[in-house]
């Protein structure tokens, strides 16, 4: 695993030293094992290594063989393949391996390279820049090109530190960022919060002449077991120690489960890593909600003894108490404010046990563990499979100990509303209209056009069908964002971070099964709940209604300094630079009105979560000024 930058000039340039080491110095902060860079006489490309394969240490990029100039990043999961089909010896590392593949196939090299990768290859002869990276862009890569200069890096900052022209914040990202519900903060897979500079899409390459990008395209290419024992068998191919952020949800702990059965064939041991709340007493929306998962976590690994587990609080910090380092670190804003702090200490702590690959299972409600019931005998219905509807609906009944009669009724009912369910939640100008922000933004910005150019959805009521079950689950600009996440995650807590369930091969499965396939006899989430009995204990696979609250007690951590976080907002109020951007008397009448925090209050946590939003905005603007 690799960070990596470099800058190709379309003039002459007596900087190229001393450029070189300035986007050099952007990497300092990362867990790195070697550093390295390389100048000609057109520019430098740089690497700030970690190694996690067996041969990495042998693997000095970025690697220069004629008039080609090698960068990669990621971690190849067919070494072996490649090996024998370019007739290499053994040992040969990962530069090497893209280069004859490179030498062979050309761009075609994409179609044979499994893993997770971005890489950057110049060809010094042509003086042309090939840009790529994987399926699901789990290593992201930032560019900018203009007539003087190409410039590209696994960070955002570094790129601003040497361009002839700064990039000035975009303030269409920030009116995404704004606007859109949920955790994302933009609309598309390939903006950035800088104008002029873009972040490489899923499956795409680039190809880079005298600044202009001559090609822009996207390159995508027997049992479910099978093949997800091989998918993480590929993922802890290291000679190092492997973690897991492991909650007893379905995903992470199916995951957890089969590394930690194929570690134990190898007499080595699995870190698991689970959240634990400060108090268990913390609201509950229903009787099924679980506060703490540390119970069901120790019945995972009762029957995994090679899984040693960790139980972690982050030291009871609140999530704002680290935020403007996680800001600093991750170079947008973040929505997961909740989760990244957690996750940041979980990643760190993995590192000082060794470790330098952590799985998680983040991906898996649209791969793995996908099939929510009302999708699927929606499904049936809409294709008139009506004695398989009502079969699994009976089977589903009987599992979750409902009346078969009325629940029937009651759903067919609910199918029947479809239509106009959709037309009444018709997305439109209003139901965009944020409560602390502006309203101005979504006709300044054009927020509608955008969301439905992006396929965005917003009903609430919105059942998907087989058709769209693709365009919603693998959406590009999720994909990009969550591999532009853990790229930094990575690079700053020194491991890498793999999500199995985001594999490619995983996801070309889920699309190809047919969509009934999701829930069988009554049993939703089949996949995992069907297929699991030897790895995981039956509360997990078989209770249908369970749900872990993980963070759930981020509320009652803020809460003793919240007078504090308070203040902060009221003066960022006073601001006149911020005031186009937000509801000032909506802010202000909840910080009238939220003098301390009430727990039991069932509204506070969307507000308090759309209110942090504000805050998070305010925080990053004020770094990047």
């Amino acid at each position: 695993m690799s960070a990596i930058f470099g800058k190709i000039y379309y003039h002459t340039s007596n900087r190229i030293s001393s450029e070189c080491e300035t986007m050099l110095n952007g990497y300092q902060k990362c867990v790195a094992d070697r550093f390295h860079a390389e100048n000609f006489q057109t520019g430098f490309m740089g690497c700030c290594q970690l190694f996690v394969q067996k041969n990495d240490e042998k693997d000095i990029l970025p690697l220069t063989i004629g008039s080609i100039c090698i960068d990669f990043d990621g971690m190849l999961d067919n070494v072996e393949e490649l090996i024998i089909e370019l007739g290499l010896p053994a040992d040969t590392p990962n530069g090497n391996i893209i280069y004859h593949a490179y030498k062979k196939w050309q761009i075609d090299m994409l179609s044979h390279l499994k893993g997770i990768y971005a890489l950057a290859i110049y060809n010094k002869s042509d003086d042309t820049l090939f840009l790529a990276n994987d399926r699901t862009a789990s290593r992201c890569l930032y560019y900018y090109t203009n007539e003087k200069e190409c410039i590209f890096s696994t960070l955002l900052r570094p790129i601003l530190s040497v361009q002839s022209e700064q990039s000035p914040l975009s303030e269409q990202y920030l009116s995404d960022f704004a606007i859109l519900p949920g955790l994302m903060p933009s609309l598309t897979p390939h903006e950035t919060p800088y104008e002029h500079i873009f972040k490489l899409e899923p499956a795409t390459y680039l190809l880079i002449k005298g600044g202009n990008i001559l090609v822009k395209k996207k390159e995508c290419g027997s049992a479910f077991m099978n093949l997800f024992n091989q998918c993480v068998a590929k993922a802890i191919d290291t000679p190092y120690e492997i973690g897991i952020a492991m909650s007893s949800g379905l995903d992470s702990s199916s995951v957890g489960a089969v590394a930690a059965t194929l570690l134990r064939a190898q007499n080595r041991s699995l870190y698991s890593y689970t959240y634990v709340p400060i108090t268990d007493e913390i609201e509950k929306t229903h009787d099924y909600d679980i506060v703490n998962e540390k119970e069901d976590v120790l019945k995972i690994v009762a029957m995994h003894p090679n899984m040693i587990p960790h139980f972690i609080t982050n030291e009871g910090k609140d999530c704002y108490q680290e935020l403007d380092t996680i800001l600093d670190e991750m170079e947008i804003p973040i929505k997961s404010f909740v989760n990244s702090p957690i996750l940041r200490y979980l990643y760190k702590s993995a590192r000082q046990e060794g470790c330098r690959i952590v799985l998680n299972g983040q991906f898996g409600n649209s791969t793995i563990s996908y099939g929510m019931p009302d999708d699927i005998l929606y499904h049936f219905y809409q294709t008139k499979q009506y004695g398989t509807l009502l079969w699994n609906q009976w089977k589903y009944c009987k599992r979750a100990h409902i009346p078969f009669l009325k629940d029937t009724k009651a759903l067919l009912r609910y199918f029947w509303s479809q239509k106009r369910m959709k037309e009444r939640y018709a997305m439109t100008e209003e139901t965009l209209y944020p409560n602390f922000f502006s309203a101005d933004l979504i006709t300044k910005y054009h927020k509608l056009t955008r969301f439905e150019e992006n396929g965005i959805q917003m009903n609430p009521s919105h059942m998907l069908s087989k058709e769209e079950y693709p365009k919603y689950a693998y959406s590009p600009a999720a994909l990009s964002y969550v591999g532009e996440i853990e790229t930094k995650f990575s690079l700053y807590c020194g491991v890498l971070i793999r999500d199995v369930t985001r594999d490619p091969d995983i996801i070309q499965f889920c699309l190809d099964i047919p969509y009934g396939a999701y829930m069988q006899d009554g049993l939703p989430r089949w996949l995992i709940r069907g297929n699991f009995k030897k790895y995981l204990p039956k509360e997990i696979t078989h209770t249908l209604f369970r749900y872990g609250l993980q963070n759930g007690d981020w509320i009652i951590r803020l809460k003793p300094d919240w007078e504090q976080y308070r203040m902060q907002l009221s003066e960022c109020l006073n601001q006149k630079k911020y005031k186009d951007y937000l509801n000032t008397n909506a802010i202000n009448a909840f910080l009238d009105s939220h003098t301390s925090l009430q727990i039991d209050d069932t509204t506070l946590e969307q507000s308090l979560t759309e209110l942090t939003f504000v805050y998070i905005l305010i925080r990053y603007w004020m770094q990047n000024e």
